[in-house]
């Protein structure tokens, strides 16, 4: 969710407890993985498909054509009860839903009567060529190859948005900047891992 991101003050003791442990922990899996699978002679492989699963990518099992991936309704309505509870979106509202796929975060709109306008490239709308539809809001689960354009179109409509992205999308390094300029007001981890 875009907005201004009021200074936190973090705790350097904990901070440091985290990285701590994180190191262990890595090291920890390093240790049980290597001797499991050195002696087979496939530790780069096993190597990279771990790492790859850890981080909770499928590189190698490729992506889906289009990067489409329904979002479950569950994660839907989640977000949805928060904005509600933070009084920042209500039945009065219209949503603009522009990766809409099949439906399936549109129908979680309908179903809270929270009208939702669904359009998506492979109908007609390019979200990243067209001119803003009219809305309150703009909530989507935007392909991942384009999402940091789909960041780029919502903050140029100049409407409150939300995008579904990966726990670890702001870790990147190649996104420092996009986020140093457009912090988001929150971000909403799950305390479960939705089933894409």
């Amino acid at each position: 969710i875009e907005g201004n991101l009021t200074p936190t003050i973090i705790n350097v003791t904990k901070v440091a407890w985290f990285i701590v442990n994180v190191l262990q922990v890595c090291n920890a899996i390093e240790e049980v993985f290597h001797c499991e699978f050195i002696k087979q002679g496939e530790w780069s492989k096993i190597d990279k498909i771990i790492a790859s699963r850890i981080t909770g990518g499928n590189s190698e099992y490729g992506r889906v054509k289009s990067d489409f991936y329904p979002t479950p309704s569950e994660a839907t309505q989640v977000l949805i009860d928060f904005l509600k509870d933070k009084q920042l979106i209500d039945n009065t509202m219209t949503v603009w839903e522009p990766a809409c796929g099949e439906g399936h975060m549109v129908n979680v709109f309908t179903e809270n009567n929270i009208k939702c306008i669904g359009t998506d490239v492979q109908t007609g709308t390019d979200f990243l060529q067209t001119n803003i539809v009219p809305c309150q809001w703009i909530i989507t689960n935007p392909p991942f190859s384009v999402s940091e354009q789909f960041i780029e179109q919502c903050l140029k409509f100049n409407k409150p948005f939300a995008l579904l992205l990966k726990t670890q999308y702001w870790n990147a390094k190649k996104r420092l900047p996009l986020f140093r300029k457009h912090q988001p007001l929150y971000i909403l981890p799950l305390t479960w891992r939705p089933d894409f």
